[in-house]
């Protein structure tokens, strides 16, 4: 039996005092799509039992952000209504009331879960619906589908709803870290569907029309997004062979490359590093007009800064107490809190290169720890450290064989420096990263596909990242067979260069943490080695410094203590046997005589 409008309208009054922030749209029964959309319904399929159109629609004498349509003569019960509410309200409206920079974000990471095996059944259902959409509107409907199963029971109540969903964004659509499940899907939409519920989420995002009413229309030029701009100038570079990681590098200091930001002391990362490269510019320090002022410098007159894009989850509040008032220290000062941000807010800041900047201060740079040793000696550190399983064999192929776990390389003789071997040798282990119990990329596709490229697209860029790290350079020469699928996978997916950047910056800090480990191990190593004198005294050794020393002083050595109280001081309270045995007997005595005091009271 079809389902009357005044039934369908009854039930959708009942849906919204669960959702009423689904009350700013305006809802529309009637019973085909002809009488829904006259002309167009040509563009609607006949069996569609709902529709989302996210326009301004006047109703009932005000305006509502959107409308939702139902084809009733296509509803089959009560039961059927409802999966159609949720589907168009909770699923495309809900995915309006993201920011566009989040709605973007949110559907990327559903793109990039569409093999996991708990969301793939969702997409596979999708792609044979709508065959003809883009990759964008399927990632919505999966989006949508997913929604029918919420209910008001997985969200009212539960007082994790907000944590559990925004974890699951932050953590498949933002950071990326492992691809989104259906898990993480329905955690995100159990948080849209709440804050529809208590009304603290309303529509972010307005685009101007469904995708499906869109043939014909005259559409106004909009501004492009950050992501295609970023994609487009790159598919230039990479076509002229002058992309980032296309220039060869040749061995240098470490850190000297890649974009920093001389005020924070830190690199830019991901896509901002690869964009801010692609300017072309000799210097690597970028900042803000403000950042540059503060330190003396000016922006030149005409120059025009660079946008950069950043993610912010949390934010810093004055702390109240249980009265809502101030909570202040003990000098008197408001005291501060970090809070977690019920959404994650994206930003974007203009810098300016360090050529564009006048009055700018000399950079001093301290090395770190780590380079104190040669970039070779570095590179081969962390690749003994790895634990990677390597052979060398007679030849020119260098590959990483993931049925195996297990690295190829020529023999060392047969590269033109150590350098190139070692650009080499990181470069498989950047592969070698990808194994599921490392960093877990999907490695089986064959040589040659488009999938393969992606892989290799970075590697290379980690390489990039690694090489300048170490300053041992960078040769892209053998990857130039990349270049045409790069393009084609660009310009299909602009986005795939901001997952190939980030997943770049992961290998990056996989191979760079093993030298962290061998940095701590031969610290760890040294304090070993050293010995502690002081273990060694007994009362009577005690007893004898100090008249020995005071004998020292009574004939007038004061140098000796004043040399002594030095020496404490710089090394502590141990010595390596080579700094012990450099001091003379009675200088020695000095040293222990400073500690004695301190020493007698434990004996």
């Amino acid at each position: 039996m079809v389902m009357t409008k005044a039934d369908a309208q009854d039930l959708t009054r009942r849906f919204l005092q669960d959702y009423p922030g689904a009350m700013d749209l305006a809802y529309k029964f009637r019973r085909n799509t002809a009488e829904l959309y006259g002309p167009r319904a040509g563009d609607v399929p006949s069996d569609a039992k709902g529709g989302y159109l996210p326009k301004d629609t006047p109703a009932n004498g005000r305006m509502y952000r959107g409308r939702v349509d139902v084809v009733l003569n296509n509803i089959v019960d009560a039961r059927d209504l409802l999966i159609t509410l949720r589907h168009e309200v909770l699923g495309h409206y809900g995915a309006n009331t993201f920011l566009p920079a989040e709605k973007r974000a949110l559907l990327d990471g559903v793109i990039a879960g569409r093999e996991e095996p708990t969301l793939k059944p969702l997409w596979d259902s999708i792609d044979k619906r709508y065959v003809d959409s883009s990759l964008d509107s399927r990632a919505e409907e999966v989006i949508a589908l997913q929604s029918e199963g919420i209910a008001p029971r997985h969200h009212i109540g539960n007082n994790l709803v907000h944590e559990r969903g925004t974890q699951s964004f932050k953590e498949t659509a933002i950071a990326r870290v492992r691809p989104m499940a259906a898990a993480d899907l329905h955690n995100i939409l159990c948080m849209v569907a709440h804050g529809l519920h208590d009304r603290t989420r309303t529509q972010q995002t307005f685009p101007e029309l469904n995708e499906q009413f869109r043939k014909g229309d005259t559409m106004k030029a909009k501004k492009k997004p950050f992501h295609e701009v970023v994609a487009e100038r790159l598919i230039e570079q990479l076509k002229a062979g002058t992309a980032p990681w296309q220039r060869p590098w040749q061995p240098g200091e470490p850190n000297s490359l890649m974009p920093m930001n001389p005020t924070t002391g830190k690199r830019y990362k991901g896509i901002n590093a690869i964009h801010l490269m692609s300017q072309g510019r000799a210097d690597a320090r970028w900042m803000t007009y403000r950042q540059a002022a503060a330190v003396g410098a000016q922006v030149l007159k005409g120059e025009t800064g660079t946008p950069v894009q950043f993610w912010k989850f949390t934010d810093e509040h004055d702390k109240l107490d249980t009265h809502g008032k101030p909570v202040r220290d003990a000098q008197g000062n408001k005291v501060k809190e970090t809070v977690q941000l019920e959404r994650p807010r994206v930003f974007f800041a203009s810098v300016f290169n360090a050529e564009q900047i006048e009055g700018l201060p000399v950079v001093e740079v301290t090395p770190t720890p780590e380079q104190q040793w040669n970039a070779i000696e570095r590179a081969e550190h962390i690749m003994q450290a790895s634990g990677a399983r390597i052979s060398h064999v007679a030849g020119d192929r260098a590959f990483y064989r993931p049925s195996t776990d297990s690295i190829t390389l020529p023999e060392k003789s047969q590269f033109a420096s150590a350098d190139h071997y070692y650009a080499t040798a990181l470069h498989e282990l950047g592969h070698w990263t990808g194994h599921a119990s490392r960093l877990d990329r999907d490695l089986s596709h064959p040589f040659g596909s488009l999938s393969y490229a992606r892989e290799e697209l970075r590697a290379e860029i980690s390489s990039m990242l690694v090489g300048d790290a170490l300053g041992i350079g960078h040769d892209p020469g053998q990857h130039v067979a990349y270049v045409a699928s790069w393009i084609k996978t660009l310009q299909d997916e602009p986005l795939e260069l901001f997952r190939a950047a980030s997943d770049a910056e992961k290998i990056h800090d996989y191979v760079l943490a093993f030298e962290q480990q061998q940095v701590q191990e031969q610290q760890q190593k040294e304090q070993a080695n050293r010995i502690d004198y002081t273990a060694m005294l007994t009362p009577e050794v005690v007893k004898h410094l100090r008249d020995s020393v005071i004998a020292a002083q009574h004939e007038g050595n004061e140098h000796a203590r004043i040399e002594a109280d030095r020496l404490v001081s710089d090394f502590g309270d141990t010595l390596t046997p080579q700094q012990y045995l450099s001091f003379d007997a009675e200088l020695a005595d000095a040293i222990l005589f400073t500690k004695l005091e301190e020493i007698e009271r434990e004996l």
